[in-house]
This record gives structure tokens, sequence and C-alpha cells, in this order.
């Protein structure tokens, strides 16, 4: 889910081009950071390439910058190590869980709020499908403590965000601390998926059935089996 902004955004020396040109009496600047940005995220993009392919901790810093193509000298401007690269890569899924969350469900699919569970959990799954990287670096038994802590946070705004869903479809008798079991029954989620992803290296379907299974169970004992639905 969104995460704060750390050193790489810290960036002295990138390539700016000020375009000026007058406007009656008033001349106004404005300053582009293409260059540096581009750079960012084809570290980040080799990253996750190459988590395709390897765990965190057979990926170094010299590695990703010749990968990017990128001098490592210059590759030190925009992240300190290679932990702090998967740290963007990190929050670039929680952005993508985030977005894939919060989109719009199909109203034909939704008769109990468990069906836009169930739906969140498959969209979780395309995402991890579709970029295998993430496997590695979120659920793999590898991952380093600090991109835990960054997933932890993660999931910790997606629950926030998950209520607002189930609340934009249902009506939510809203418990002071909801928004924390949320979060909870994601982290069994997340168990679950971390354990298909250990055993058997890919999201088994009969372990993510169980997943959610086991997030609804927990999740049923703050939120009723069954709300009021709203008006389309």
């Amino acid at each position: 889910m969104p995460g704060n902004r750390s050193y790489d955004n810290s960036i002295l020396n990138v390539e700016l081009l000020i375009i000026i040109w007058p406007v009656g009496r008033w001349t106004y600047s404005i300053m582009v950071t293409q260059k540096g940005e581009i750079r960012r995220n084809q570290l980040i993009s080799c990253a996750l390439s190459l988590l395709s392919k390897k765990s965190p901790n057979e990926i170094s810093l010299q590695m990703i910058a010749e990968n990017a193509d990128i001098p490592v000298s210059s590759a030190y401007h925009f992240f300190k190590n290679a932990s702090d690269i998967f740290q963007a890569c990190a929050t670039r899924f929680g952005a993508e869980f985030i977005e894939a969350l919060t989109c719009d469900y199909p109203e034909e699919k939704i008769h109990r709020w468990q069906d836009l569970y169930r739906i969140a959990v498959d969209r979780a799954v395309d995402i991890y499908n579709r970029t295998p990287a993430y496997c590695e670096l979120i659920l793999g038994p590898h991952s380093p403590a600090s991109i835990k802590l960054r997933d932890r946070k993660n999931d910790a705004e997606m629950g926030i965000r998950f209520v607002d869903v189930i609340d934009r479809y249902f009506v939510v008798f809203r418990q002071p601390d909801i928004e924390e079991k949320m979060f909870y029954s994601i982290e069994i989620v997340d168990l679950f998926l971390s354990l298909s992803f250990t055993y058997h290296h890919a999201l088994v379907p009969e372990i993510i059935e169980e997943a959610k299974d086991a997030g609804l169970a927990y999740m049923e004992r703050y939120l009723p089996p069954i709300l009021p639905k709203r008006n389309p």
C-alpha cells in the first residue's frame, strides 16, 4: 500500500532542461527532471528482472547497475544499496495492489461482501503471476526483514482501503478497529500465499482457495455474514 519517501528521492545530479519564455512582463521557468527519473525506473525494472531469476540475497547493486547499463557510481545517487532498490520495488508492488484493490468490482458478481474479498485476493494473485519477481521479493523465504516490514505497511494501508471498498457496496457498521482486523486478515492470506510459493515455487489454486477461506473465517468474526447492500 503507498509508503515513505526515501533516500532515492533526494537526487541532486539530475539533468535539467530549462525552458524560459516571456509572457507580458513575466517570465516563467519550467524545470524538467526526466533523465534522473528514467534512470531510477531503469534500476527498479532491472532489479525486478533479476528477482524473477534469483533470490534477493544473490543480487547486488553492482549487478543491478550493470544490467541497467548505468555506472555504479551513478546508481549510488539514487539508491544506497540493493536493499534500497528492493524497498522501491515493494513500494511499487503496494501501489499496483492498491490500484487493483480499489477499482470497480463487477456488480453482477457481488451478492455478499465476501464476494468482494475473494475477487480482491484473485486480483492480488494476478499481480504476482504477472510479475513473478514480486513473489520472490514479497513471498519468498529469502525476503529481507526490511522488505517484510515494508509489505506490512502496505498491508495496513490495504486494510484501510478495503474496508472503504466494502462500504462502497454494502452498509458497514464500523467498529473502531475494523481496519486493523482487515489488516490481520490480509496477513493471514499472505501467510498462505508465502507457504505456497516456498513449497511449490508457485501460487497453487488449492492453496489460494484455502487462503481466502482462512482470511474470511477470521474476518467474519468482526463483520456480519450478511450486510445490507447499497443501491447502485
